[in-house]
């Protein structure tokens, strides 16, 4: 079995192992282990060339980055003829809820969810894809 290392922040751990001790798993990577495989398998693959409608919603953080949103909205802009309806909320002083309504190529939606993963001040990215169609079909 191979060997990774991961890093999170110490509030986040303080919840891991209060779940672990809980659900009564044995170990951090036991949880760790099926916590993964429950994500992948909740996840059916979809074929990069269809076309699907997807939800995101995205979870920002203004202590982690004050300009988050700007970042945002600037890079939903940028996918502009995917965006079908753009939602943003505060939440707290700090965090904000931003919800994107997209349809479009797959890969074109997986590309824009990996983008907003990669900004800082992103606390949580979730694409639910609601619709599917055969590639190249309209």
């Amino acid at each position: 079995m191979t060997i990774i290392s991961i890093s999170i922040p110490d509030e986040l751990l303080k919840k891991l192992d209060a779940y672990m001790e809980l659900k009564g798993y044995a170990s951090r990577s036991e949880l760790i282990r099926e916590l993964i495989r429950e994500h992948i398998e909740s996840e059916p693959a979809v074929d990069p060339d269809s076309d699907i409608t997807s939800i995101l919603i995205i979870v920002t953080d203004h202590d982690e980055s004050l300009s988050v949103d700007e970042r945002v909205v600037r890079l939903i802009h940028g996918y502009q003829p995917l965006i079908r309806a753009f939602y943003h909320q505060h939440l707290t002083d700090k965090l904000c809820l931003n919800i994107a309504v997209v349809s479009g190529s797959a890969s074109m939606i997986s590309t824009l969810v990996k983008n907003l993963r990669s900004l800082r001040g992103v606390r949580n990215v979730w694409a639910l894809n609601v619709a599917e169609r055969g590639a190249g079909s309209r």
